[in-house]
């Protein structure tokens, strides 16, 4: 990361940031906390990438896109449509780092899971044996991402 630490000045070529609030209904009832993480903390991390002259990489999420109509998958150069406070402050780091920012990437993930913590996958069985079936939300897709692949490919930025 770029940071200062006492007199000692850190310059990364590229910063990954995947940090966020990831807490959806969370998110959507605090949207100001929300903000403050994927708005103003991403805005302050690309302001220091600039500053460093380094390169960030922002972890971002399909939710930006929204259209109840659309029966095709979405790509990177869709118009961005967030629905509600989850999906707005995340739109609100891309626009930072797009406006402020030369050199970066924006990777959209959804439905993020792996072998360790509290992932999707984890969740969708939670929530299974809880209730002895199983439900989705009806109108969404998405393409369920794997963290250990996700931090192959950020590596190679």
């Amino acid at each position: 990361t770029t940071s200062v630490v006492g007199t000692s000045r850190l310059s990364p070529d590229t910063l990954i940031h995947p940090a966020a609030y990831t807490n959806g209904d969370g998110a959507e009832s605090n949207c100001a906390e929300a903000f403050a993480v994927k708005g103003t903390g991403t805005c302050n991390l690309a302001l220091a990438c600039v500053a460093a002259n380094a390169q960030l990489v922002y972890v971002s999420t399909n939710r930006v896109f929204f259209d109840e109509t659309r029966s095709v998958p979405f790509n990177e150069w869709d118009t961005r449509n967030p629905r509600g406070g989850y999906a707005e402050t995340k739109y609100a780091g891309e626009m930072y780092v797009e406006h402020l920012m030369q050199r970066f990437y924006i990777a959209r993930v959804s439905w993020l899971y792996g072998k360790q913590g509290d992932s999707f996958i984890h969740k969708i069985v939670r929530a299974a044996g809880a209730r002895g079936a199983l439900s989705g939300v009806e109108g969404e897709s998405a393409t369920p991402t794997y963290d250990e692949a996700l931090g192959a490919a950020l590596a190679k930025t």
